[in-house]
């Protein structure tokens, strides 16, 4: 029947991709493969042909099914015992698990768009060199919510004190902004006097700042006039006022907040109350500070600031406090985690007590680093999810020293020392791979007059680790690594190479 009809050319493409695809086959199940897949074709092509149905839809149909061949022969590939023994060598490796928390690193990199609450960290420390002398200032009652300073206060300050150099104050909400013929949009809009600029040490990029005009940031300015040099003396509408944009500021420029933001610089202040900053003279200590503002505001105003009330702190400790509270949490974490594995001293040196010193570096530093990576994606998603780019708009409604962050830095500290410190165990004290091969000795419940446990092999045949079903009070080790010497690399180098 073959030789009454020429054979398509849907036919001799789908030979031919068998026919490319038996590559991926082992050599030693090609032929069969091959051979099976052709004759799937040929005869579905016969007796759609006779039968008057061989149709173009039936032709991409054979298409897709040839298709098929390509997971088929992957399958085959993949099955072959030197791969399987490969890939599960493979997943036992030290450097696998590191390479998983780098998978892991950049997932959360990519997720959360290149770590933008710990990149503003980063650039307060690298571009603000002078930021612990400019401080903020407000008030907190006990039992109470926290607030700003009255302005007759604020203005006492700037009058009678000697310790702080510049005193702005600022109050920060939310607004309808409208440029152009551009519809309004909600806007983050700072308004500030005119000193606060000189008590964050900044001057403008482009324009002056001056009173009664707005100053838009450099994503602002990028974002919606495209870095236009002509952008000063355009009109923006904020609220119901209309402004001349006046002065662009620097790139690095961010005051506790990751949002775009527009700053309307006048006398004006839309509150009663509002939060200061201000810029500390080099030879003054916070306590010095402190007792002559209270002093001031109580003279001067008859507002009598307690002990507690006033609050200081630098710009740079609001940015930084994350750092502070994880710090601590990993301090805590390791001794809970310490204290709840039993990690024992002499246990830890008689582990690092081996015969060559390049084995003991090798565990420390491939510990160290896994440890290392673990605590730095625990601090970046928690950071990166307790502070929003809204979060320090208001200094003491900052999500990075909230109960939030803390309790996420202990359970993800937890967790990772815990893993850790399992982790290590199972690995072999010379290669570090994961110990394999686990077989169950003795009967559980003798474990007076015999030992009962598992055993688990290192697949390179470095040593033996004895693990006890139940660790009895008068044992001070309760698994015991034994290693082996040359002469039983031979058995197991044969059957991983298998």
């Amino acid at each position: 029947m073959a030789a009454n009809c020429s054979e398509p050319f849907s036919v001799a493409f789908c030979r031919v991709l068998i026919g490319i695809t038996a590559l991926i086959v082992p050599a030693w199940q090609r032929e069969e493969w091959k051979r099976e897949w052709l004759a799937e074709i040929w005869h579905r092509w016969q007796f759609l042909f006779h039968s008057g149905e061989w149709t173009g839809r039936e032709q991409m149909r054979l298409f897709c099914d040839c298709a098929g061949a390509l997971p088929d022969a992957g399958w085959y590939f993949l099955s072959q015992e030197r791969l399987q023994n490969r890939w599960r060598e493979g997943m036992r490796s030290p450097w696998t698990c590191l390479g998983g928390l780098a998978a892991l690193t950049a997932i959360l990199a990519v997720a959360t768009h290149g770590f933008p609450a710990c990149r503003q960290m980063a650039e307060t420390l690298i571009l603000r060199h002078d930021s612990n002398r400019a401080v903020v200032l407000w008030a907190q009652p006990f039992g109470r919510t926290a607030h700003g300073m009255p302005s007759d206060v604020i203005a006492g300050w700037r009058k009678y004190s000697h310790a702080l150099k510049s005193i702005g104050s600022f109050d920060i909400r939310k607004r309808f902004v409208q440029m152009g013929r551009s519809a309004p949009q909600q806007r983050t809009v700072v308004t500030t006097d005119e000193q606060f600029f000189d008590a964050l040490g900044t001057r403008a990029l482009v324009g002056a700042l001056r009173a009664g005009s707005v100053a838009i940031d450099y994503a602002e300015w990028t974002s919606q006039f495209h870095r236009d040099a002509h952008v000063i003396g355009r009109k923006i509408v904020v609220g119901k006022r209309e402004y001349a944009i006046s002065a662009v500021l620097p790139r690095g420029f961010q005051f506790l907040s990751r949002q775009r933001s527009i700053y309307v610089v006048g006398q004006d202040m839309p509150a009663e109350e509002a939060v200061v900053v201000a810029r500390v003279r080099a030879a003054t200590d916070f306590n010095t500070l402190e007792r002559e503002l209270s002093k001031i505001a109580a003279d001067e105003n008859y507002y009598f600031l307690l002990h507690p009330e006033l609050r200081i702190t630098t710009v740079r400790e609001v940015i930084w406090a994350p750092v502070r509270v994880f710090a601590l949490t990993v301090c805590i974490s390791a001794l809970l985690s310490l204290c709840a594995l039993r990690v024992r001293v002499g246990r830890v040196r008689a582990a690092l007590a081996v015969a060559d010193r390049r084995d003991s570096f090798r565990r420390i530093a491939f510990f160290t680093g896994k440890l290392a990576i673990s605590m730095a994606l625990v601090f970046a998603a928690g950071l990166e999810w307790a502070r929003p780019d809204s979060s320090m708009l208001l200094t003491w409604t900052d999500g990075g020293s909230g109960p939030l962050i803390v309790w996420l830095f202990v359970f993800g500290t937890m967790a990772a020392f815990f893993w850790a410190i399992a982790d290590q165990r199972g690995r072999c004290r010379v290669c570090l791979r994961l110990l394999a091969f686990p077989v169950r000795i003795g009967c559980p419940g003798c474990v007076l007059l015999d030992w009962s446990g598992t055993e688990l092999l290192c697949s390179e045949g470095h040593g033996v680790l004895h693990v006890p079903h139940m660790a009895t009070s008068w044992e001070e080790q309760s698994d015991r690594w034994v290693p082996f010497d040359e002469s039983w690399r031979g058995l197991f180098a044969g059957r991983t190479s298998g």
